[in-house]
């Protein structure tokens, strides 16, 4: 009989390049652990960690495609980038981030309020602050109620049109036009 397990996506960004901050208190809390780890480096230290946790359930590397791995993901532990961010709200998946620079703080913010997981308000969380945070946003369901809302919001947009339409209106109804035609002339 095959055991179910979950699967939890972590990256701290493409920007961070200290993998003690984020990845290192994920891979360590669930290590050997039913759950199935995948974690992705930015290309930072990929090698070092891959050594220092060899282990069967944990997936190490450079870059993985988040559209890929998020139909599958239990979970998201990020720094709170945008992209990310933007992805699992997307894919109704419920994240736990700690980020603070960079304006993550921001964003983690609005995930926390929202409900749509759990801000840990850190750069370094703790390996035991990380599983309590994973077992709530995993077994309360505040959580994908949430994403599932937000994410049906999301798909009333279409942003191309959306920014089409408001570069027209902003070329249409400034003096944007005469300012470009009088540069030309």
């Amino acid at each position: 009989m095959q055991v179910h397990r979950k699967v939890i996506l972590v990256t701290q960004g493409t920007i961070e390049k200290d993998p003690e901050k984020l990845l290192v208190p994920v891979l360590d809390a669930y290590k050997e652990t039913d759950y199935i780890v995948v974690a992705t480096t930015g290309g930072s230290k990929t090698d070092d960690l891959r050594k220092r946790f060899p282990h069967k359930n944990l997936v190490i590397e450079d870059f993985i495609p988040f559209e890929h791995v998020l139909p599958h993901a239990s979970v998201f532990i990020t720094n709170g980038g945008y992209g990310g961010v933007m992805l699992a709200i997307q894919h109704k998946v419920p994240m736990v981030v700690a980020g603070i620079h960079e304006g993550k703080n921001e964003i983690n913010a609005r995930v926390g309020h929202f409900k749509l997981g759990i801000n840990l308000k850190t750069e370094m969380p703790s390996k035991e602050n990380i599983a309590v945070a994973v077992t709530e946003v995993t077994s309360n369901p505040i959580y994908k109620r949430n994403l599932e809302m937000q994410s049906d919001e999301f798909c009333q947009y279409d942003p191309f049109k959306l920014c089409e339409r408001y570069m027209h209106e902003a070329l249409e109804t400034s003096d944007y036009n005469l300012k470009v035609l009088t540069t030309c002339l």
